[in-house]
């Protein structure tokens, strides 16, 4: 069985190695996000969200409606001849007492051990199968707001969270020194969109200081600790645009995806941490934001 952290790593790595930026696996669910069409349910997880947005965009489907084999044939429907499957991630954790492990020693305290276990799963787009998707896409509406029109949303969820932020700077960065995030003018940004994802980013790197998540470990450009925190970064403020309503063109850097390459290649437990941290960012920052 093909190991699930190869898999998942060398999908992202080909996306990533073909041009196709963090960007290309949000837009397409900017107007709903990633669903199963019997529950509604949506995928959880930003990796799940990475893997179906990448292969939603490679193939162009209209609806972010998925479902197993299974499901699409109880809804009285096939899949076309021919269609592969995506495979997203479902996690599960179990509780171990050491005394029933092999070689426990009887003498010793029972202990609990807790184990996060992955299993990959296949699912396919309704695209895939001969049901209409439309039957089931004005289930989940969304919206977009156009680059050129600031998010109510986005702007409330901002401004919802207590933090120090100095406008009239050359370039974005949170300084972790005075708990600062520095940012230029918004009249300099292309668009409002890309103004609000760059002010997301750098409030994930601010819920990492030492008096928040203690994520920051001022890691130095080009090194795999600093490769996680920038992606941890995009991944997060990624999410939130997409959840926010908010489509932004902002293009990364050719040096940070080299980075990231670079780390993804060299451990491919790398996207599972920092998709976990990035989580833990995403849900740190709805918590502290006033505003829903």
């Amino acid at each position: 069985m093909t190991n699930i952290y190869d898999a998942v790593t060398n999908k992202i790595v080909e996306q990533l190695e073909n041009g196709k930026g963090l960007k290309a696996w949000v837009k397409p669910w900017i107007t709903g996000g990633p669903r199963n069409f019997t529950s509604g349910h949506a995928y959880r997880g930003l990796l799940n969200l990475m893997l179906l947005g990448f292969e939603s965009m490679a193939k162009g489907y209209e609806h972010p409606l998925w479902a197993s084999f299974k499901q699409i044939k109880k809804a009285g429907g096939s899949v076309k001849a021919g269609e592969r499957a995506t495979q997203i991630v479902f996690s599960k954790e179990l509780v171990v007492d050491t005394a029933n492990t092999t070689n426990a020693d009887p003498k010793e305290p029972t202990k609990r051990q807790k184990y996060r276990v992955f299993r990959l799963c296949p699912v396919f787009n309704l695209a895939q199968s001969d049901i209409d998707p439309a039957r089931y896409a004005e289930k989940f509406p969304g919206s977009v707001v156009h680059e050129d029109e600031p998010s109510e949303a986005a702007m409330r969820f901002i401004g919802g969270i207590e933090h120090n932020v100095q406008f009239g700077w050359d370039m974005a960065c949170y300084v972790p020194s005075i708990d600062t995030i520095q940012l230029p003018d918004q009249d300099r940004f292309m668009s409002h969109a890309d103004y609000t994802a760059t002010h997301l980013h750098e409030l994930v790197h601010w819920s990492g200081s030492k008096d928040r998540l203690n994520r920051l470990t001022g890691a130095v450009f080009g090194s795999p600790d600093y490769a996680k925190e920038e992606l941890t970064a995009e991944l997060g403020a990624a999410f939130l645009t997409a959840e926010l309503g908010v489509d932004s063109d902002r293009v990364q850097h050719p040096s940070y995806l080299a980075n990231w390459l670079q780390a993804l290649k060299q451990d491919p437990k790398f996207i599972f941490s920092v998709a976990s941290l990035s989580k833990t960012a995403v849900d740190f920052l709805k918590e502290k934001s006033s505003q829903p």
